[in-house]
């Protein structure tokens, strides 16, 4: 693994009371296939314009006792992992096309879980290029901590525009603006709106739903993971 550091500035990220509950879930991750090559060269390229944008992407989980969860960022230091896989004669099908972890091997020791990266020289983000002879993958996981499905999908869609436009980063806005207070203030005033009724039926909401598709798809475990 490759790590690809920040090369700006020292920078510390309090995270919100609501994003520092996200340390049972695994990184978010997806795969995306393309036909044509992509050049490990400039996608590199692109990934160091975004982690020197965006600090916060290349930093790493800090918990001190009586210290709130931060994101510490040591330029040339902490940074984004980046993972060359050739594939070789591996066989690219239907039934493994999607899931990314078929084509990550165990070596790199990635994290199962979030809070699996506290206190750890581990990076919250990895960017996988698999490849064979016809197909390019690329695979971004990002530690739930500091990113969500929205933005997730803003970063891989600021990686790809990255990696077309070498000057993309610098024209463009910041990829997301880090305020815990203003997250953690959001959530307080909306929460004020809700009966304790509703409050005691949210928390059970996501386990009643699982349960769900759980018993639709046949106790097959691995849509219950999918979803």
């Amino acid at each position: 693994m490759e790590l690809i550091t920040n090369i700006n500035v020292y920078q510390e990220y309090k995270l919100s009371n609501f994003d520092s509950k996200m340390g049972i879930w695994p990184y978010i991750k997806m795969i995306s296939w393309y036909k044509h090559r992509i050049d490990s060269h400039r996608l590199k390229r692109a990934i160091q314009q975004i982690v020197d944008s965006v600090p916060i992407l290349g930093g790493r989980l800090v918990n001190k006792l009586f210290s709130p969860l931060k994101v510490v960022c040591k330029p040339h230091k902490s940074g984004v992992g980046f993972i060359d896989i050739d594939l070789g004669e591996q066989e690219i099908n239907i039934d493994n096309l999607l899931y990314a972890k078929t084509y990550v091997k165990n070596a790199f020791n990635i994290p199962q879980k979030s809070a699996d990266a506290i206190n750890k020289d581990t990076p919250l983000v990895y960017v996988i290029l698999n490849h064979n002879q016809s197909y390019y993958g690329i695979t971004l996981l990002v530690n739930h901590f500091i990113a969500d499905g929205g933005t997730y999908f803003k970063l891989l869609e600021y990686l790809s525009q990255a990696y077309q436009d070498p000057e993309y980063v610098v024209k463009s806005e910041p990829l997301f603006t880090i305020d815990s207070d203003k997250m953690d203030n959001f959530i307080a005033e909306n929460l004020k709106k809700f009966s304790w009724k509703d409050k005691l039926l949210g928390s059970r909401v996501f386990i009643f739903y699982a349960l769900n598709i759980f018993l639709r798809t046949k106790n097959n475990w691995s849509y219950l993971e999918l979803y």
